[in-house]
Parts: C-alpha cells; structure tokens; sequence
C-alpha cells in the first residue's frame, strides 16, 4: 500500500458525492495471483476506496455474536464498501490486506468501543 493515490490506476469504490472515504493505493504485487481471485488480474495496481469508519455499536457486535470473526469482519464491511471495492479488498494478498485494515482503523475505523474523538477525559470540572 502506498500513500500517493494519484497514480492512475483503476479505482475500486462508487459512493455519492459528498460521500468521506478512505482511499489506499496498491501495486500490481499486492493482490494475489489470479488463481486465487477467480481469474481476476490487478496488472496495473488498483486504488481502493472505502467509506470512512465508524466505531462499531456495542449492540450491532452483541446481535452478531454467534458468528465467527471473519464472517462478522464481512458483514461489518459491506456496510462501508460497495462490492467492487469488497472484492478488491479480498483480493489483496495478507500483508497488503492487513495494511489496509490497520490504517482504515487508525483513521476511525473498525477497534469495538474506539472513539475517532480524543479519549483524554474532559478538563471540565463538576459542579455540586
């Protein structure tokens, strides 16, 4: 994954305009070999492009329980990724896929009870 995303690559991600989004992009040695994505070739890289995180409620985590942690990661993608970008994403080879999620998170995304606001407790005093 590299930080300038104005190579020109294809661009995986539709959202509204307007819409933040998390972009990364991606050398051709980054996704896996075709084999192992049903055919589909990255020659020239790609940029990948994501909605921008949000902490993950409690509750949504509490309904999902019962599924495993890959099958829950899935689910909570769909939410932020449109299915161009979630089979792009799928596609990426582990390291490259695990450079994706690690920044995504630090940019807002996907820790359970993570607040994108600074968690320093608050100055103010209470009053009695």
């Amino acid at each position: 994954m590299t930080e300038d995303v104005t190579v020109d690559r294809p661009e995986f991600g539709d959202y509204p305009a307007g819409t933040e989004v998390f972009s990364a992009k991606f050398d051709a040695e980054d996704f896996l070999d075709p084999e192992f994505n049903d055919g589909r070739e990255y020659p020239d890289g790609a940029i990948i492009s994501i909605k921008r995180g949000k902490p993950i409620p409690q509750a949504w985590i509490i309904r999902h329980a019962g599924m495993d942690y890959d099958l829950r990661l899935k689910l909570y993608l769909k939410i932020f990724a449109d299915d161009d970008a979630l089979m792009a994403i799928f596609d990426l080879n582990d390291e490259a896929y695990k450079e994706f999620f690690d920044a995504w998170d630090e940019d807002g995304g996907v820790t359970p009870g993570k607040s994108p606001r600074s968690t320093k407790p608050s100055k103010r005093k209470k009053r009695r």
